[in-house]
C-alpha cells in the first residue's frame, strides 16, 4: 500500500483528482487529518 501525496488545491480540483484515482487505482476510501476537516468538507459535498 502506498501514501498519495498531499492534495492541495480548489474543492473542485481535488474532488477530481480523487474521482480520478478511484477509477484509475480502485481507491474507496482515503484519510484526512483532523485540523483539514472543516476545509475538507467541501471536497466531500462535491464527491457526494
Amino acid at each position: 500500500m502506498t501514501r498519495c501525496r498531499r492534495t492541495i488545491g480548489p474543492a473542485h480540483e481535488i474532488a477530481e483528482k480523487l474521482l480520478r484515482y478511484r477509477e484509475i487505482h480502485g481507491i474507496t476510501y482515503i484519510s484526512v487529518l483532523e485540523p483539514a476537516l472543516t476545509e475538507f468538507a467541501e471536497v466531500i459535498k462535491l464527491l457526494g
